[in-house]
């Protein structure tokens, strides 16, 4: 049945008695954007100043289910509606949501928890603001507008279907927004036919653990772990029925092709509902979970959660072949681990890393980059972690823990960076002259002479090499004996894996070649979003800088936690880049196959 009501209208009959709206658990929350509130605003303003007698905001597809309409299309413009009327101070449209029990009406809720909720704050918000502070004279005349006070009339086209809700649900959506698999499947899962009785306990359940899954892929912590950063999907949960699917763990081969396109899972699930009709149900969501559980328990597993993450850095797809694996009978989760340790012994052999006396990229020799011994840095940083955990557990029965944020290597785009740069160490440039020699200002222990000679050759437009050698020489010898010129690393030597770290890609592009020093003032204030300097009157400041996480081993590099004697902190020196190497061999040797 086909004809229109006006906004006056259903609140009229809600008033008298008539059924209130519900919109299903398989429909998507409220999603409307601010543009979407907008639009709709300016379309209902420019409708009250024009000689039209009626808006039409599009169709309402509903379906009459006992003493309430289901919505099957148009809750989106619904709902919205129902917010604007209640900023306005007028009676609302009633709308009940079975994903958000207990709220009858749209409008602003403070500390909102329901990602539902949120959109519907951020709606009324776009609308107070429009009316306060954009178009203040406008309110009077949407009030008149939506209580029927105007000859102009405001209306929804009302179709009531008495077809099946989620079959018409499907149909009406098909030219819209594209809706995923997982949205199809979950309105085709839990529509209220499959459940009579006592088994409708049954459905708010699944209801409630679909939203407990979901929340748990949409967690980019959890996503990054076990997906690539390309896999970008509108709705995460999609990725457990394509495994369901792709590896046939529901033993069913379909009649009819279910295609290639974005809609094949569907189709898949579609089918065995159909032809496993009264079983299907418990059967595919007994599936959901099983993988569920699999992929939180890997999660949660620390040396799991490291090794599958590693091997995901690698091959983003290998989550197929460890869930094989795993589901075999009879295997441990000691062998799980083994096997784990096995395919990245591989990784780093085929990688061609594992040894780490290795020579990278060098002038003449054969183009090996330094990007070839990203994995053992990696593997090195969740090595560590796995150790740290290992022994916190030796003192505390409970499970102590941080864990290496794949998400984050993925999302700053990670790489390999010399920690000597690999250029300007020769201090030919001036700008690193005065650099290196700014690091002494820094230095309480610095006398006020000394202190003074730095600052008169910072202030030189083009000072003298020599000058430089001089200052520095003097430098060395009276405050930093440290450092001695034979344990300099030399152009050779700066491309092997003692003179590599992790870091993330702006922190690397904004320091470039700087000289270390510099380097180590930049990563010490990484995390906090600070950058250590000296202001123009050499007064030691801060200034903001972009926030980064900074790798476990490379902040350890830079504050030479592995040399056992004192060293410059204004030199990264052979001394430090052997005990930076001897500390990674230590590390990895009694698990993997590395050599040095």
């Amino acid at each position: 049945m086909e004809n229109e009501k006006s906004i006056p209208q259903l609140i009229t009959e809600q008033e008298s008695g008539h059924k209130s709206f519900l919109v299903p658990s398989y429909q998507r929350g409220y999603r409307w954007q601010r543009v979407n509130v907008l639009d709709l605003l300016n379309d209902l303003c420019e409708f009250i100043h024009c000689e039209k007698e009626t808006y039409s905001l599009q169709p309402l597809v509903v379906f009459d289910f006992n003493d309430t309409y289901h919505v099957v299309d148009g809750q989106q413009r619904l709902t919205t509606i129902s917010i604007l009327l209640g900023y306005l101070g007028c009676k609302q449209i009633s709308i009940g949501y079975e994903s958000r029990k207990g709220q009858q009406k749209n409008q602003y809720v403070e500390d909102c928890k329901n990602i539902d909720q949120y959109h519907v704050n951020q709606a009324y918000l776009t609308i107070k603001k429009w009316f306060e502070e954009d178009h203040p004279k406008e309110k009077d005349g949407f009030i008149k507008l939506m209580t029927g006070l105007l000859d102009k009339q405001v209306k929804f086209i009302w179709y009531c279907t008495t077809d099946d809700e989620v079959a018409t649900f499907i149909r009406l959506n098909k030219n819209k927004i594209a809706l995923t698999n997982a949205e199809l499947i979950k309105a085709m899962l839990l529509k209220k036919s499959n459940f009579i009785g006592d088994s409708i306990l049954i459905q708010k359940s699944i209801a409630t653990e679909w939203n407990t899954i979901e929340n748990t892929f949409n967690d980019d912590a959890f996503w990054g772990f076990i997906r690539p950063l390309e896999d970008n999907r509108p709705t995460r949960i999609d990725f457990l029925f394509e495994i369901i699917k792709d590896k046939n763990l529901l033993s069913y081969e379909p009649k009819e092709d279910t295609g290639n396109d974005q809609y094949a899972t569907f189709r898949y699930f579609y089918q065995y509902f159909k032809d496993n009709k009264e079983s299907a149900f418990q059967l595919i969501w007994d599936k959901v979970n099983q993988l569920y559980n699999i992929l939180l328990h890997w999660y949660n597993e620390v040396e799991v959660y490291h090794y599958i993450g590693f091997l995901v850095v690698d091959a983003p797809n290998c989550i197929l072949d460890l869930l094989d694996y795993w589901l075999e009978s009879g295997k441990t989760i000691d062998a799980f681990k083994s096997s784990l340790k096995t395919r990245i012994n591989n990784v780093i052999e085929q990688k061609g890393c594992n040894d780490l006396s290795k020579q990278y990229k060098y002038n003449e020799e054969p183009a090996t980059d330094k990007t070839a011994c990203r994995h053992i840095l990696l593997l090195f940083n969740i090595q560590r972690i796995i150790i740290l955990n290992r022994n916190l557990n030796h003192y505390s029965d409970t499970q102590l823990f941080n864990k290496f944020p794949f998400y984050l290597y993925k999302q700053e785009k990670w790489n390999v960076e010399h920690i000597a740069s690999n250029t300007d160490n020769d201090f030919s440039k001036v700008e690193a002259q005065k650099e290196w020699l700014k690091t002494f200002l820094f230095d309480k222990s610095i006398s006020e002479n000394k202190k003074k000679d730095i600052k008169e050759f910072v202030n030189t437009d083009s000072p003298d090499k020599s000058r430089f050698d001089d200052l520095r020489e003097k430098l060395i010898d009276e405050q930093d004996k440290s450092i001695k010129k034979e344990d300099q690393l030399n152009d050779r030597e700066k491309n092997q894996i003692w003179n590599f770290c992790l870091l993330d890609e702006h922190t690397n592009k904004s320091y470039g070649n700087s000289i270390f020093p510099v380097k180590r003032r930049i990563i010490m204030g990484k995390e906090l979003g600070k950058k250590y300097v000296l202001d123009n009157d050499f007064n030691e400041t801060t200034v903001p800088n972009k926030v980064a996480f900074v790798p476990g081993c490379t902040k350890e590099a830079f504050i030479k936690a592995y040399t056992a004697n004192d060293t410059s902190n204004r030199e990264w020196s052979r001394i430090d880049a052997r005990a930076y190497r001897q500390e990674m061999y230590d590390c990895l040797k009694g698990e993997f196959n590395v050599i040095l």
